[in-house]
């Protein structure tokens, strides 16, 4: 465990209907468990390297249901719950409900933190591999880092591009002129609490211009990625770019990016091991005290064994189908258990 300045490490998780479209599942039970799986054994990931630090877990679930409760607790995690204005308003949406929850967690936080504390925001299914100073520096020094997208200038993303998110922020902000922006994935950001609250009051400033009937030239759907891309380009802050440190790697057997250097990463995004193998590493860290204890080599060596990052492409299919087989099951048990199962008679 090594010592850092104030820190604090926040997950933001918001409760509401609709699909995991990375994590298909067949009822919103199983949803918020697999999220809570998630969740609980990122900060875990955290708490094995940064004794010291806050971790807060913004949400407006109401009901946690008790192992996760227990969990929690000994990991220290406060929970949060932030009044959602983004993520209820009817004006957008998107294809992941509750993405925009983001952006009011972090008008929420900035609120309650000095502003010299440091702030690290990441999505449910990051795993904290190693020690993350060099991002840690950077927001000390008044900077934010985040992980660029390879998204082309006409790629659709989520129902936008990099040219209608320029757009949006050349009309929004004519002042500073005409320029195709740089696009930020979600999954990590690194800041300081005072240039958190510039980012929330520049999303609000955004918000407000993009409810004056544009979305009848954008559309309706926007993401939080989307707002922040915008709003990161406008503000003259120094973004570093995570990429030599953090990766969104994808690992199932139809969508793959794995090179062979993730064990040089610090921070692994695993959008497709929300469903297996986070829900492994939780029981396992439910067995291990949440990985207490573990180095940097033994917490490495148990996620890849508990993940397909390294696994041949025989086993990848063979686990893949034995995915779709557990999926026809959980619905077949859902239907049961909600009395839609009709048995013939004769």
């Amino acid at each position: 465990m090594k010592p850092m300045p104030d820190a604090v490490f926040t997950i933001a998780f918001y409760q509401c209907e609709g699909l995991a479209l990375n994590a298909p599942t067949c009822s919103a039970l199983e949803k918020d468990r697999l999220y809570l799986e998630c969740i609980t054994v990122a900060f875990a990931a955290i708490r094995r390297v940064y004794s010291s630090a806050r971790l807060l877990l913004a949400t407006n679930l109401r009901d946690n249901p008790p192992e996760f409760g227990r969990a929690l607790d000994a990991l220290g995690v406060r929970l949060v719950a932030p009044r959602p204005t983004c993520a209820t308003d009817a004006s957008f949406n998107s294809g992941f409900p509750g993405c925009l929850y983001l952006l009011d967690a972090m008008r929420h936080i900035g609120d309650m933190l000095d502003p010299e504390t440091l702030l690290v925001l990441l999505d449910p299914d990051v795993l904290l591999i190693r020690d993350i100073e060099p991002l840690l520096r950077h927001a000390e020094a008044g900077g934010v880092s985040a992980l660029p997208m390879p998204w082309g200038l006409n790629e659709d993303t989520n129902g936008q591009t990099r040219a209608s998110l320029s757009l949006m922020r050349a009309q929004w902000r004519p002042e500073l002129g005409v320029s195709v922006i740089r696009c930020y994935g979600g999954e990590c950001y690194v800041l300081s609490a005072a240039s958190l609250r510039r980012v929330s009051l520049a999303v609000s400033s955004f918000w407000a211009w993009m409810l004056t009937s544009r979305d009848g030239i954008y559309g309706r759907r926007l993401t939080e990625e989307h707002v922040l891309s915008v709003v990161l380009d406008t503000l003259g802050l120094e973004v570093q770019d995570i990429s030599p440190w953090a990766r969104r790697i994808w690992t199932s057997y139809k969508r793959r990016n794995v090179r062979g250097d993730e064990r040089g990463l610090r921070l692994w995004h695993l959008p497709a091991e929300k469903r297996y193998g986070f829900r492994r590493l939780f029981h396992e860290g439910a067995r291990s005290s949440w990985f207490g204890g573990q180095n940097d080599e033994d917490f490495l060596r148990l996620v890849l064994r508990h993940t397909n990052i390294e696994r041949s492409a025989t086993r990848r299919a063979v686990e893949a189908g034995k995915r779709k087989l557990r999926i026809c099951l959980d619905a077949a048990e859902a239907l049961v258990a909600n009395n839609e199962w009709q048995t013939p008679t004769n």
